[in-house]
């Protein structure tokens, strides 16, 4: 199972979110998410009854061991799979209420995932990685915003 270093994820009271921030100040919620491929015996439980909440702000570190769900847990946020059970809310939006498009339109508005091996475009250097997805997206402004978030995240 992942593990989440930082700040503890809120304790569980009125209702499957909790009470302890409010929706607005939160920018992903899990509650009691599980993940399983296959069926039967033969299923693997990648992730079962997890509990996660990140406000807004926050940075998070994921660690855990080889197979212990962390790329999992990576894809039900970035809403590139559903979730078996449980519910997922990020940016106030429910993604496990969403079909195979739902998540797709999402995905294209909300999620940028650098992979870890850079095989969707080794030619690339970031900035044009970047401003690409910012294309794709039918970003109005993708220059500015490319500079934007290389600005954030300290790659200039």
């Amino acid at each position: 199972m992942p593990t989440r270093t930082g700040r503890r994820a809120a304790a569980r009271s009125g209702g499957p979110f909790g009470s302890r921030a409010a929706v607005e100040d939160t920018s992903i919620r899990l509650s009691r998410v599980a993940k399983s491929y296959g069926a039967g015996p033969a299923a693997v439980h990648a992730l079962h009854d997890f509990e996660l909440e990140v406000n807004i702000g926050e940075l998070v570190a994921i660690a855990g061991r080889r197979g212990s769900g962390k790329t999992t847990l990576i894809e039900l946020i970035g809403a590139i799979q559903p979730p078996t059970t449980g519910e997922i809310l990020v940016c106030g939006r429910r993604l496990d209420l969403l079909d195979d498009r739902g998540r797709l339109e999402f995905r294209t508005a909300n999620v940028a995932l650098a992979p870890q091996v850079p095989t969707l475009a080794p030619t690339l250097n970031v900035y044009e990685t970047i401003s690409q997805a910012a294309r794709t997206s039918q970003q109005r402004r993708s220059d500015r915003w490319t500079r934007a978030l290389l600005e954030a995240f300290e790659l200039q």
